[in-house]
């Protein structure tokens, strides 16, 4: 499970900007003397919306109307690192503004000049945890799609979840992953009612697992003669 973030510091290191570089050093430097010493890593959440048969897109778009959920979405993602698929960057079209977007996408012609762009899932979410705790952000945010999503599922703390109540939408896109009790708790839910605003009755979740995932890297790893 730990597999996950524990990516190549050298590739990292050469798409991070001076300044948070300089912060990471300064984080590195507080551990130095003791080399046994650890840094953990961000939390990763999900935040999804679905409707009730897990529809989670269509044809690259929202195939609803929910302003409330899209205002939402932007107050808890907001300054924070937001990880996607590159169907979900072309579908959104430009980068999220106001958050760090690291895309996943094995293409190498894809470059947009407004997002980082990494090969691998490891790759991808090393880079959110390196610029999380140079900000001193405690999560990265994984957005979508359906395969990324999938992927993470064994690596999330929490989930934002708004539930769609309504099995009408088809799409060629869906998640339809089980937050068992067992293993999850409801932290929030919050109704939120049919309006001008919004196309369907929702219901907001947030759940948190049981047992976090711990995810750590030991500061030897990034003292070496090319970081």
């Amino acid at each position: 499970m730990n597999s996950i973030g524990f990516g190549d510091w050298n590739l990292v290191r050469q798409r991070l900007d001076g300044q948070r570089l300089e912060k990471f050093a300064r984080i590195l430097a507080s551990h130095i003397g003791d080399a046994a010493a650890e840094i953990a890593m961000p939390s990763i959440a999900y935040i999804i919306a679905r409707t009730e048969n897990g529809v989670i897109g269509c044809n690259n778009a929202l195939p609803w109307r929910l302003k409330t959920d899209l205002k939402r979405f932007k107050s808890i993602t907001s300054k924070h690192v937001v990880i996607m698929g590159r169907k979900t960057y072309e579908s959104i079209g430009h980068a999220l503004p106001n958050r760090e977007n690291v895309v996943i996408s094995r293409d190498p012609t894809f470059r947009p000049s407004d997002a980082e762009v990494f090969a691998t899932f490891e790759d991808a979410i090393f880079h959110a945890d390196i610029f999380s705790i140079a900000e001193g952000l405690e999560t990265n945010f994984v957005v979508g799609g359906a395969v990324i999503f999938e992927k993470m599922k064994d690596y999330v703390d929490t989930a934002y979840v708004t539930e769609i109540h309504t099995s009408a939408i088809e799409g060629d896109a869906e998640f339809r992953y089980n937050f068992d009790p067992k293993e999850w708790t409801v932290e929030k839910k919050e109704m939120v009612p049919k309006s001008d605003a919004d196309e369907y009755d929702s219901t907001f979740f947030v759940y948190k697992r049981r047992k976090a995932v711990l995810r750590k890297r030991g500061i030897r790893e990034f003292l070496t003669p090319a970081a």
